[in-house]
């Protein structure tokens, strides 16, 4: 832990087991830090073996749990890392992460629609399910965060990410009518233009460009991120938030209405 990340952190996540997708890079390993040092005990998937093993070299995290392990989530069966994770017992905190992108068209090749819909929309979805299916049955309280965009109401010749976002969007409002009755909250988090070494954040913004449709004029961190997940995790911060989208891109989402969908290209 570092001593500059020392700071006052919601008390409530505390020794919750936690479960963060595409935690090895960017945003994902952002919300992973900022909730292990809350306390919780993250368990921080990734399909990126070399980035999963640089988090266990990672200072930041010395004395804190978080455990990286390694799940490929474009595979169509998630059941083998749902059981794995559920071995170690039920998991109040889910963070759907994980994503890609795709600057295929939608008359080009039809492997990129089913990745792109296996990794953004099927595998959080099916996770989710199994997760939320043990807290259930055991009368636990949970709270589920999926990290969207603000990119996913507006058609820029993208239609695979963008269409698959859009479907994220509507299955969190669905989730937040179906879950609240057990004690269980859902949220989105819509992150803009990132700055970040990711392969998505290359995709989305490649060599930096388009940062002037940002009206604070630059992009934003993944930390920036992080922080609003834990306080949208946290039932003492947020115990009455559920079905929110929570936009941080430095008021990206403002002036894209008025300056058209190109504003919001790379």
């Amino acid at each position: 832990m570092l001593e500059s990340d020392v700071e006052q952190l919601p008390a409530d996540l505390a020794d919750r087991r936690a479960v963060v997708t595409g935690a090895a890079s960017g945003i994902g390993l952002a919300i992973a830090y900022r909730l292990a040092l809350a306390g919780a005990r993250v368990i921080a998937i990734d399909a990126d073996k070399g980035r999963l093993a640089g988090m266990s070299d990672d200072a930041r995290f010395a004395g804190l749990h978080c455990t990286p392990v390694y799940g490929d989530l474009t595979r169509p069966d998630i059941s083998p890392l749902a059981d794995q994770l559920l071995a170690g017992g039920p998991i109040e905190l889910i963070v759907n992460n994980v994503g890609t992108c795709s600057a295929t068209g939608w008359f080009e090749a039809i492997e990129d629609v089913r990745l792109v819909f296996q990794t953004n929309l099927f595998a959080p979805w099916f996770l989710t399910k199994r997760l939320v299916e043990r807290l259930i049955e055991q009368g636990r309280p949970g709270s589920i965060l999926f990290v969207s965009s603000l990119h996913d109401q507006v058609a820029v010749q993208r239609p695979l990410d963008r269409t698959s976002k859009a479907a994220v969007a509507m299955l969190v409002r669905e989730l937040a009518h179906e879950l609240p009755r057990y004690g269980i909250r859902v949220n989105t988090i819509s992150p803009g233009r990132i700055r970040a070494d990711t392969p998505m954040a290359e995709v989305e913004m490649p060599s930096g460009e388009g940062r002037s449709a940002v009206p604070m004029g630059h992009a934003s961190t993944p930390d920036e991120v992080a922080r609003v997940a834990v306080f949208l995790l946290s039932d003492a911060c947020s115990g009455s938030v559920n079905g929110t989208d929570v936009a941080v891109g430095g008021g990206l989402a403002a002036p894209t209405w008025r300056q058209g969908p190109q504003a919001l290209m790379p």
